[in-house]
């Protein structure tokens, strides 16, 4: 998607071949399951509406969808708050990538745990994001992972921050969330 993008390829030539891309996975392997995960940018923030359906980021063949749209890239791009960051998402993101779901299409949540070079995003905030993630998750029978960051990028020697380089208290609250999802899923199929 991001080289796709770079080199200024059409969407809808990038969907083509990703789906291309998908059929033949299934081919090989019919029990398989698919998993797209598009960047959002703040600036896309307007036109997800629009976009989601017809001609935009839809990709229509994939098992499991995602959508990265990050509080610590928010705060730092657009100045918004963290209670106004989780309305934009839930608003914004979830419910129209729910609205443009196919039959049987899940969603993967993508929690930003990083922090940009010299960025100090307040411990609370980051216990918050868990509590609002996990949250959606166990709430939301569309949602089938929670995917945090766990590495810095764009690289180990990055000055950026990961999950493992978050602050122990952070760390744990993810640990925990693991906990609950395993101890769930061995109980019932669905996140209680």
């Amino acid at each position: 998607y991001w080289t796709a993008i770079q080199i200024k390829m059409p969407l809808s030539k990038m969907r083509h071949l990703l789906n291309k891309v998908i059929l033949t996975v299934k081919e090989i392997c019919p029990s398989s399951k698919t998993v797209g995960v598009i960047a959002i940018t703040p600036q896309d923030i307007d036109n997800l509406g629009g976009e989601l359906g017809e001609g935009g980021y839809s990709l229509p063949n994939f098992d499991i969808v995602g959508f990265d749209y990050y509080y610590t890239q928010a705060r730092q791009t657009l100045g918004i708050s963290l209670a106004e960051f989780e309305r934009i998402w839930q608003e914004k993101y979830m419910e129209n990538m729910k609205e443009f779901l196919l039959p049987g299409q899940k969603i993967v949540l993508i929690p930003g745990t990083f922090e940009f070079e010299g960025q100090k995003i307040p411990v609370e905030d980051f216990l918050s994001l868990a509590r609002f993630y996990w949250d959606r998750a166990r709430t939301d029978s569309n949602v089938v992972a929670i995917v945090p960051f766990l590495w810095a990028w764009p690289g180990e020697n990055s000055p950026n921050k990961g999950l493992k380089d978050l602050p122990p208290e952070v760390q744990n609250a993810w640990r925990e969330i693991g906990r609950k999802i395993l101890r769930h899923s061995r109980e019932c199929p669905r996140i209680k």
